[in-house]
């Protein structure tokens, strides 16, 4: 079960990137497009944590449901924490230049491009990494689920 929201997302941000989009609505209505895919992503990770916990039941004979919800939250945390810090020391490192007291600061050019750089190329650089991980790596097919799945209805026909 390979899920392409991740790359369409990917693609978006690239074309984002590139195309140094200027007009507020345009970029906008990307940033939405991509979201799409994104939150696409994210309902079907749901349908993965209950594979994962199907697969590790066919290899162990134990369901661990507990287990395996309780690592994918606490990753997650981990995961909003880290990127969270990213966000503040990516500003610093770019040269942001904060407003104190109420002043108005002006960014330089350069600043507001390694924003712009920030909001799209990254994203896209990650989503690209991501959506490989899970398109070489994530052990999961269809064929693979649907055997856990009858495996697991033997099981309990058996036991019922």
């Amino acid at each position: 079960m390979k899920n392409n929201s991740i790359g369409i997302s990917a693609v978006i941000f690239l074309i984002m990137f590139l195309m140094r989009v200027t007009n507020p609505m345009v970029f906008i209505g990307l940033y939405v497009l991509q979201g799409m895919g994104m939150g696409l992503n994210s309902m079907v990770t749901w349908a993965y944590i209950g594979d994962i916990i199907d697969s590790q039941e066919v290899k162990t004979g134990v369901r661990t449901d507990g287990t395996v919800y309780s690592t994918y939250s606490f990753t997650r945390k981990i995961a909003q924490a880290a990127a969270a810090g990213l966000g503040g020391w990516l500003l610093s490192a770019i040269g942001y230049v904060q407003s104190t007291a109420g002043e108005v600061v002006v960014q330089t050019d350069a600043v507001r491009q390694s924003i712009y750089t920030c909001m799209t190329l990254l994203p896209a650089v990650l989503y690209i990494l991501a959506f490989l991980c899970m398109f070489f790596l994530y052990p999961l097919n269809k064929k693979q689920v649907d055997e856990n799945t009858r495996i697991l209805n033997r099981r309990r026909a058996s036991n019922g």
